[in-house]
Order: C-alpha cells, then sequence, then structure tokens
C-alpha cells in the first residue's frame, strides 16, 4: 500500500481554467490510507494565497469528498530573491522539501484527472526498478479547428511516441500535465533542474541517467486544457523545442553510457534527433521538391506517391486512435465531437473558476 503526495504544479498559483478547486476534487475522489496536497508556487503578487486554498479546500463538501488522514493542503513558496527568478523548477523543489511519502504525483494547474488515475498510475511502481511514471495526457478543449488538430498530435504524436519509448525502455520524458515519481529517486537526481526550459524532459533523462525505469501508463489518463489561440500555441511550442534541444545537448553523455542510461542515449536521443529534429528542418524541402515535380515532371506519378505517404499517415494515425480508444471523427472532420469525460472536464474547469473568482473577491474585501 503506498501513500502519495501530490503536487498542483505550475509557475504561479494563478488559478488557470481547470481552477486549484477542480484539481482536488478530481484527486479527492481516490481512497488512500494516507496523502497529502502540496501548491508549489513561485509569486509575489499572491500574499492571500494560502487563505484562499485553505477556504477552497477545507470546504464542508471537500470535507465530505475527503477519505483516509490528509495533510493539507500545503502551500510551497520558492524563497525570495535569485531562487524566486527560477520559477516552476525552484517551486517544485520547494514543494518537493515538503513532501514526506514515498510516491509524488504532479498534474499542472491547467489539468484535471479522472477518479481513477491516481491509482492507475502508480500500478507499475510494483516493480522496484521503475522509477518514474508518465500518464496518458488528453486534450479537452478540442472543440474547433486548434483543438481538433492538437487533440490528433497528442494521440498520434505524443501517445504513439510513449507507447514505442516504452517498449525500447527509453523514456525521454514523463509531461508535467501527469507524471508519478519516487521520491528517492528525485532526491538522487538532485531534483528538479533549471537549466533548461523543459524541465519536465530534463528531469526524466536524469531519472534514466540513474538507472531508473521510466514506463508509460495509457489508462491513467489526464484532462489538459491545450492553447486556445495561436500565439499561445508558438510560446508553449517554443519552449518545448527549444527546452528538448537544450536536454538533449546537456544530456549527449547519455549516448556511451550503459544500462537504462545507454538505452536513452542511443534509442531515445536518437529517436529524437532524427524524426523531432532533422525531419522537421528537412520536411519544408519535401514539400519544395513536390511542388516542382507536380509543375515540371510526372505529375500523376509524384501525386500517386505524395497520396501513398499521406494513406500510411493516415494509417498510423488511425491505429493511435484505436490504442487510445477515441472517436476517428477528428481525423476527418474539422473538428472533434466532445466526449462525455472531456465536457466532464471543462464544466469542472469552469465551475473551479468561478469558485476561485469568488473567494478571491472575499479575501481582497476583507
Amino acid at each position: 500500500m503506498y501513500t502519495v503526495t501530490r503536487f498542483r504544479a505550475g509557475r504561479f498559483l494563478s488559478m488557470p481554467p481547470a481552477g486549484a478547486c477542480g484539481v482536488s476534487n478530481s484527486l479527492a475522489s481516490g481512497r488512500w490510507p494516507s496523502w497529502q496536497d502540496i501548491f508549489p508556487f513561485c509569486s509575489s503578487r499572491l500574499s492571500a494565497a494560502p487563505t484562499l486554498l485553505h477556504r477552497i479546500f477545507r470546504s464542508p463538501s471537500a470535507r465530505r469528498r475527503d477519505r483516509g488522514p490528509r495533510r493539507g493542503p500545503r502551500i510551497a513558496e520558492c524563497a525570495r530573491g535569485p531562487e524566486r527568478e527560477r520559477g516552476k523548477p525552484s517551486a517544485l523543489n520547494a514543494g518537493l522539501g515538503l513532501a514526506s511519502h514515498e510516491i509524488v504525483v504532479m498534474v499542472d494547474g491547467d489539468t484535471v484527472f479522472e477518479p481513477d488515475t491516481v491509482r492507475a498510475l502508480i500500478q507499475p511502481f510494483a516493480d522496484p526498478r521503475v522509477g518514474a511514471i508518465s500518464g496518458n495526457t488528453k486534450v479537452a478543449n478540442r472543440g474547433g479547428i486548434l483543438g481538433a488538430w492538437q487533440h490528433i498530435e497528442y494521440v498520434v504524436g505524443f501517445n504513439l511516441d510513449r507507447r514505442l519509448f516504452d517498449i525500447a525502455e527509453c523514456m525521454p520524458t514523463v509531461p508535467g500535465a501527469i507524471g508519478a515519481f519516487r521520491r528517492d529517486a528525485l532526491l538522487r537526481v538532485g531534483g528538479v533542474s533549471n537549466d533548461t526550459l523543459a524541465e519536465d524532459t530534463d528531469l526524466t533523462m536524469s531519472l534514466c541517467r540513474d538507472g531508473w525505469r521510466v514506463v508509460y501508463q495509457d489508462n491513467a489518463r489526464a484532462w489538459t486544457e491545450a492553447p486556445a489561440s495561436l500565439g499561445a500555441l508558438w510560446k508553449q511550442r517554443y519552449r518545448w523545442c527549444y527546452g528538448t534541444l537544450q536536454a538533449m545537448w546537456k544530456h549527449r553523455g547519455a549516448v556511451f553510457q550503459g544500462g537504462q542510461a545507454g538505452k536513452l542515449g542511443r534509442l531515445g536521443l536518437g529517436y529524437l534527433l532524427v524524426l523531432q529534429v532533422l525531419l522537421p528542418l528537412f520536411a519544408p524541402i519535401v514539400d519544395v521538391f513536390a511542388i516542382y515535380g507536380l509543375i515540371f515532371l510526372d505529375p500523376v506519378r509524384i501525386a500517386l506517391l505524395w497520396l501513398a505517404f499521406l494513406l500510411v499517415q493516415f494509417l498510423m494515425a488511425a491505429y493511435a486512435f484505436r490504442l487510445d480508444k477515441e472517436r476517428f471523427g477528428p481525423l476527418w472532420t474539422r473538428s472533434s465531437v466532445p466526449t462525455r469525460s472531456s465536457v466532464a472536464s471543462r464544466r469542472a474547469g469552469r465551475l473551479a473558476r468561478v469558485r476561485v473568482e469568488e473567494h478571491t473577491v472575499n479575501v481582497r474585501r476583507r
């Protein structure tokens, strides 16, 4: 039987759309012998955060949902001065310092868990070689063309990749939206580093190089809010891309190591280099040659080759959707049909936002 510490992680404790209340409610539905909630934040603008969180989470309805001894919630604020400028990694390390249980589950502030997510997520810890577990991140706001595209990307680009990494034992990233870690493993690698913009990738690679296995648990689902505008999407993907490149360069020495580190270096980093660095760089060149072939070469042959390429991509996407038990509609329609789980997560987010705004107004008035 495990005891669990759960982080609601974020650069600021600013109550994004999913809301602290929605996160805690989704976590509190599980049954645990002992658990604690820790809310890391790093902001000088939220002096009322402790009072606000205790009012939300110790309400009568929250107490009725609690099962088992509960410690919390606890506010983990990073130190003042230079530490405050380090943002999310510093806040997470402050939260890790307050964690008292053997397993730490981290969840982003814009993410909501299903009732059985935590229980499903920690099952692989029965293997003592496992140091971290990645869950299955789902896009909740998948309406509209931008949301539908990100939904397809999460299922095909992220979750299918993680299944492959799991088989090859070279998982490079446990996402910040949903991940479970052994506390001892985190302490052995020095906690969360601020050397890169992708602290989750950097941390996962550090665990692999320390000899821990990192696995994927597809039935541990978390519903996250994806960027709703092109500007927000660009900022997110720039941070992901640049941070991943930083982490790859930092851990390049894994290529020459053995064991789990060697699998990460030769398989994981090699896959990232070919498919996430070189292929995107050369993709525009392929498009230019395809257009040149349609105009100056045999257009029928070029069109058939292009259609064959699209067919292979479609079949791969359909296979990924089948593995994730998703509807195939988003693959050929402009927007997806929201499932009951996504609708529930959005309702929880809206309710949490309203409650947080009400409590914030009351705190400011007093």
